[in-house]
């Protein structure tokens, strides 16, 4: 069951979220401390956000992956996770990546504004 969980958090799209890490990469800054304290924060948070999209997305399909020849075995059109657990998990992503950001950035909101719009960027791809 604790892998079904792990599935639905497509763990392998995070792959993605080392775009994050290019700008100071390319600086030459990557390895500074005051970079590394929050890379790696802004990574879980970007993961936890991606990953919440994922699942609304899940959701919000259901019945269309249900009829399809591959993502009928996604781990909510397969039956393996209920909706609402799928939903607890959304919102405890959601609010880990909330909280996580807040700590990391502090007064600085530009940080919680992109991870913000990250997420209505999904959203908006799911439903519309």
């Amino acid at each position: 069951m604790i892998l079904s969980y792990i599935r639905l958090l497509r763990p392998h799209q995070w792959l993605k979220n080392l775009l994050l890490m290019f700008p100071p990469f390319f600086a030459g800054t990557i390895i500074e401390p005051s970079n590394l304290k929050t890379i790696f924060p802004a990574l879980v948070v970007f993961c936890c956000a991606s990953s919440c999209g994922y699942i609304i997305n899940d959701i919000k399909d259901l019945e269309m992956d249900r009829k399809h020849d591959v993502k009928k075995n996604r781990e909510i059109a397969g039956g393996r996770i209920p909706v609402p657990g799928a939903i607890v998990v959304a919102v405890v992503l959601y609010l880990t990546a909330m909280v996580i950001a807040l700590s990391v950035h502090g007064e600085d909101r530009h940080f919680q504004f992109f991870m913000v719009l990250y997420l209505l960027n999904s959203l908006l791809y799911s439903f519309f």
